[in-house]
């Protein structure tokens, strides 16, 4: 950081800590390097660490990057809406901020500090696997908890036909995705299927849970204890089955065994397995139609890489 931003960083911290009633470290306060491939988003936020002068007033402050000052805010306001959607039990695994604000026309979050899975390989894996069918049965609910029905055509007509149209016609994409959405665009799924959006996240993948941090580091997924982050992909009316498959795959080495989270949870949400492979490429075909800064090469190669996976695991 140049000295100008982090003067600018530092008088952030300072006045919410005042708001807090806490003391904050402002010597300590350091950037988190994010995965590579997030530079390549341009609406990208930073994220750094502060120290409290007491462990547990540690706290995490996210930063809208100038080009782009409103998206801390409307991730924000995302992850409220959603942890509002959900009852008590499930609402507490939307991480939402401690408080928010605006900073010389930026806005920013500031969060408890949590932690992530273990870099640790043998308590990561241990980590990951008591932790997957706790986070497929809140997915679950989610789905559940958040369901619309498409009772007029107008509504089939946006929320899957319209996808469907873009991914048949997208000439980059291999010609069995675009055959495949087709034939989605050739039959009547208004009255195939009885179809619904759902809240979803929409870049669910283990970087994004996060869990309490406790006495002792990655005792808190033992327990069960997660929270969700980054809610600034998030769709109100987005759909089943993506967040799931995504989660099965960044966790899972093994593409059987991530088919098969994928199949429990379709049967949690009573949906066939036929109806996985439509709201997923429902999904995908949504995003190209509303992608924004999400760049296009890494859109398509994540639609290609969920139509394999649901290929291998006779969905589609």
């Amino acid at each position: 950081m140049n000295v100008d931003f982090e003067e600018f960083v530092a008088g952030i911290v300072e006045n919410n800590a005042e708001r807090l009633g806490i003391d904050l470290d402002l010597s300590s306060i350091r950037l988190f390097e994010r995965p590579g491939f997030k530079d390549a988003v341009a609406d990208a936020s930073s994220i750094f660490f502060v120290d409290g002068k007491n462990r547990k007033n540690d706290i995490t402050l996210i930063l809208s990057n100038k080009d782009f000052p409103e998206t801390v805010r409307s991730a924000c306001e995302l992850a409220i809406s959603v942890h509002q959607r959900l009852d008590a039990n499930e609402q507490r695994h939307v991480l939402v901020p401690l408080l928010e604000g605006v900073y010389d026309g930026q806005s920013y979050a500031v969060f408890p500090r949590l932690e992530s899975f273990s870099k640790n390989k043998a308590l990561r894996f241990a980590q990951k696997r008591f932790l997957q069918p706790k986070i497929a049965d809140w997915l679950a609910a989610l789905a559940v908890q958040t369901t619309t029905y498409c009772d007029t055509p107008k509504e089939v007509e946006r929320a899957f036909i319209e996808p469907f149209e873009y991914l048949a016609e997208e000439i980059k994409l291999p010609n069995a995705i675009r055959k495949f959405s087709e034939t989605y665009l050739s039959a009547d799924i208004g009255t195939r299927f009885q179809l619904f959006t759902t809240v979803h996240h929409g870049d669910f993948w283990s970087g994004n849970i996060l869990s309490t941090r406790g006495a002792f580091p990655g005792f808190g997924f033992l327990t069960g204890d997660f929270r969700i982050i980054d809610w600034g992909t998030a769709r109100l009316d987005g759909f089943p089955c993506i967040d799931i498959i995504r989660f099965a795959n960044s966790s899972n080495r093994n593409t059987k065994a991530a088919g098969q989270i994928v199949r429990n949870y379709a049967d949690a949400i009573e949906i066939s397995h036929e109806e996985v492979a439509l709201y997923a490429m429902a999904s995908l075909g949504r995003l190209g139609l509303d992608r924004d800064q999400f760049p296009k090469s890494r859109f398509l190669a994540m639609t290609e890489r969920i139509f394999d996976f649901l290929c291998v695991n006779d969905f589609a």
